[in-house]
């Protein structure tokens, strides 16, 4: 690429990424498709951000096919001797791989979902959102333990994971361990008190434990947060009536 086209580049990348700052998602796409058909059609940057707006755009196919042409070029670019990208964690990579991941799950394609964070955590074993999302995608499927496991290594690397905690206490709610699933709501709350799912489902756990009058004050918190949350308003109803038998 010569001087000119180096220049020409930089400033439509530039262009682009004020237009997606600005929501003008077409805009910054065009510049992006210009780079790709008149300056560098191998230009990874362009790839992954084109990858990146059309996801912003719900373009979800056509995204996924972007984020895989730039896994290509970047594995085509991975040293072939000295050090491997197993060894040297390589940001692009890894987040491209992380993308596809996420990509694939609003695709409902869960299976090569995982694939994807499995290929992330290969790449970078304490990549927390991987982690965190591969449990997810593992609850979904009803692989509930397998789950618990991905959650744990997530509060491994980052034990202040708010979000984290109140999964896992939601998949040990699934897998009938009530006494762990409080204990996991208690730890999100301690973090963020107005997580009000942990507030539902610690109600919901502890009318499991028939500690009744707990659940009813773990629902009413969540009530504060959304006094019109038909789900929780219902559930302390439920436990109310179970009071009065």
């Amino acid at each position: 690429m010569g001087l000119l086209d180096s220049y020409k580049k930089n400033s439509m990348v530039k262009k682009a990424e004020n237009k997606f700052k600005q929501g003008k998602y077409e805009e910054s796409l065009e510049y992006y498709d210009k780079i790709i058909s008149e300056i560098d059609s191998d230009n990874i940057k362009a790839w992954y951000s084109k990858g990146v707006t059309l996801e912003r755009m719900e373009e979800y196919r056509e995204a996924l096919n972007c984020f895989n042409k730039a896994i290509k070029l970047l594995d085509f670019e991975a040293p072939k001797s000295k050090i491997s990208r197993a060894i040297k964690i390589d940001p692009e990579l890894t987040s491209a791989w992380y993308n596809k991941g996420v990509i694939l799950g609003k695709l409902r394609e869960h299976d090569k979902q995982l694939e994807a964070y499995d290929k992330v955590l290969e790449l970078d074993p304490k990549y927390v959102n991987a982690w965190h999302n591969k449990g997810f995608t593992l609850s979904l499927l009803g692989k509930y333990n397998k789950a618990i496991e991905s959650y744990n290594k997530v509060l491994e690397i980052a034990p202040e994971s708010a979000d984290t905690w109140q999964n896992k206490g939601n998949t040990l709610l699934n897998l009938g361990k009530y006494d762990e699933a409080v204990e996991s709501y208690e730890n999100a709350l301690k973090i963020d008190p107005n997580l009000i799912n942990s507030w539902q489902g610690k109600g919901i756990a502890l009318s499991k434990l028939g500690k009744y009058e707990e659940a009813i004050k773990s629902f009413d918190y969540a009530i504060q947060i959304d006094p019109d949350d038909k789900d929780i308003l219902n559930a302390k109803e439920d436990v109310l009536q179970l009071i009065k038998k």
